[in-house]
C-alpha cells in the first residue's frame, strides 16, 4: 500500500509540474508500457473504449504543446496510424 502511495504521489507531482491532465498522464503510462513492450494492446484497447472522450491526435498534440514530447515528432492526422518509433520524449521530461 506504501508503494503505491508513494507512486500516485509522484504521478500527482509530475501532474502539476508539467500541467497534465490525467487522461495526458494515462496515455504518457500507455506509452511508456508500448516501448517497453513492444506492443500497442494497451494504447489501442484504450482508445476503442466508448469511453474515452479524447482523440489520441489531440492529446499528443497537448503533450507536444507542453513540451513532453518534442517538437519534432510527427503527430498523425486523424485517421493516420500512429508510428510509436517517431515519438520522443523531451529529456527534461525524462529527469
Amino acid at each position: 500500500m506504501e508503494k503505491l502511495k508513494n507512486t500516485i504521489k509522484g504521478q500527482f507531482a509530475l501532474m502539476e509540474r508539467f500541467g497534465l491532465t490525467a487522461e495526458e498522464n494515462l496515455l504518457i503510462e500507455l506509452l511508456f508500457l508500448t516501448f517497453e513492450g513492444k506492443c500497442k494492446d494497451p494504447l489501442v484497447t484504450y482508445y476503442n473504449l466508448p469511453i474515452t472522450k479524447t482523440g489520441l491526435r489531440e492529446v499528443l498534440l497537448s503533450l507536444q504543446a507542453k513540451g513532453v514530447l518534442l517538437k519534432s515528432c510527427k503527430i498523425p492526422n486523424k485517421g493516420e496510424a500512429l508510428d510509436i518509433e517517431t515519438l520522443q520524449f523531451n529529456e527534461n521530461f525524462l529527469k
